[in-house]
């Protein structure tokens, strides 16, 4: 029993799922499949929030995950269908939901973090097919990603204001770039 346990911590040391235990693991020709399910017995009802652990179901999703080791990697996340326990709750049942793999999730949220700085400097349709994700869902990623970016940029303006006007190709025409000259960040483009 003492062997299996080490067994499982260093299963999830390895994946790197802190709210998981992985169950088993497996090299295919497509890259690794580890199958893992929620470490925590219990779950909130999303309406009533009152925690239950009464298991209705089990239910098995394909998750993609960020790549291990150089392979493409896939989860195959055992979730729990939960009863709620609240009498007058709507919601008679639900599914668990972890912040790694949130609720209807098909890619794990490090994955779609890797997706979104992936797509900072390349075309949307490489980092889809390098992920093996639909294109809507790499734009998204990379979408939020921008997103979370631009709002943590200083909103003080800058002391000393550059431009910079650069042309990447003889056909395209020229950008002008605004540019903080104490921190050579890119302030806005102007095209």
């Amino acid at each position: 029993m003492e062997e299996e346990t080490r067994t499982n911590d260093l299963a999830r040391v390895l994946s790197g799922l802190r709210d998981y235990t992985v169950l088993d693991a497996s090299e295919t020709s497509d890259g690794l499949v580890v199958e893992v399910i929620a470490s925590r017995l219990d779950a909130p009802c999303p309406v009533c929030k009152k925690v239950s652990d009464r298991v209705k179901s089990y239910r098995t999703s394909i998750v993609i995950d960020s790549h291990s080791h150089g392979r493409r990697c896939r989860l195959l996340v055992r979730r729990r269908a939960f009863r709620c326990v609240t009498a007058g709750c709507e919601r008679k049942s639900f599914t668990e939901a972890t912040s790694e793999v949130p609720y209807r999730a098909r890619v794990t949220t490090r994955c779609r973090d890797q997706i979104g700085r992936a797509g900072r400097d390349r075309p949307t349709a490489s980092v889809a097919a390098e992920f093996d994700v639909s294109w809507p869902t790499a734009c998204k990623a990379i979408k939020t990603q921008a997103e979370r970016v631009v709002s943590q940029r200083s909103k003080t303006p800058p002391r000393r204001l550059g431009i910079d006007e650069t042309r990447f190709w003889w056909k395209v025409p020229w950008l002008t770039g605004l540019v903080d000259l104490d921190t050579g960040e890119l302030v806005e483009v102007i095209e």
